[in-house]
């Protein structure tokens, strides 16, 4: 089943002097040079503050004086990892967005959005990719997920007997930061868009989410999808960004355990 990330995270006194330049400060931690001075080119050409790390260690060593506005990390490093850099990150700020970057991994992609990422690139990735995930994260949280009107013909549908909190309480249906988790009798690929209805007790949640992840399972539902929300209908969002609130997920994806 499910472990629903919340509590321990964030409540940590830190020391570290929050960034007051107006230009919004990213974090670069890569072992590989090249692609360091990459990135640090593109992100300050977008207008941003950067800073660049070759370690995990030296990353956090750096965040213990200096808070970043947004991390993005390699995962495979020989003086700590990416996977330490994250945790080590969301446990002094859970609202602090990391991105992961990585050319191989053997940890699976939903272990990273359950411990708080809000993204996994794969090397070689698009500049425009990543440019785009920066500007995003760094909005505020309300404003990362669009209105739209209608999402249009429906292509996910699911009821719950419950009501929205009741459902999340008794581990029936998992949110995120970034979207949430459920089971589904059918298979869905990853990178596919939803126009989902998920409808509770007294209320329906409408919206379009991207499948980050898909597990096989013994439930009798036989698969696990972990949704991005990316829009959702103006009742809907009001609704989604107060169960947020109520929950405070650190996971931005919850993932099984």
């Amino acid at each position: 089943m499910f472990k629903f990330v919340t509590e321990g995270i964030g409540l940590f006194m830190t020391e570290a002097i929050a960034n007051t330049d107006k230009h919004p400060l990213i974090l670069i931690v890569d072992d590989e040079p090249l692609l360091r001075s990459f990135l640090a080119r593109q992100l300050r050409q977008a207008g941003y503050s950067v800073h660049v790390e070759e370690s995990g260690n030296k990353a956090v060593a750096f965040m213990k004086k200096t808070e970043p506005d947004l991390v993005i990390s390699d995962i495979r490093m020989a003086d700590g990892d990416g996977l330490m850099v994250l945790k080590t990150t969301k446990k002094r700020n859970r609202d602090l967005p990391v991105l992961m970057i990585s050319g191989f991994t053997d940890i699976p992609e939903h272990e990273f959005f359950h411990l708080g990422a809000v993204c996994l690139l794969h090397k070689p990735f698009e500049t425009e990719a990543l440019l785009e995930r920066v500007r995003k994260n760094l909005l505020p949280a309300p404003e990362r997920i669009d209105v739209c009107k209608s999402i249009g013909k429906v292509n996910f549908e699911m009821k719950f007997l419950s009501s929205l909190e009741e459902s999340v309480k008794e581990s029936i249906f998992f949110p995120g930061a970034g979207g949430f988790t459920l089971f589904s009798s059918r298979l869905y690929g990853k990178g596919q868009t939803l126009n989902f209805s998920l409808t509770f007790k007294e209320e329906t949640l409408k919206g379009e989410g991207l499948v980050q992840w898909v597990k096989k399972t013994e439930d009798h539902l036989p698969y696990q999808l972990g949704v991005e929300v990316k829009s959702m209908e103006s009742e809907s969002q009001a609704r989604w960004l107060e169960i947020i609130e109520l929950f405070k997920p650190v996971s931005y994806l919850p993932g099984p355990s």
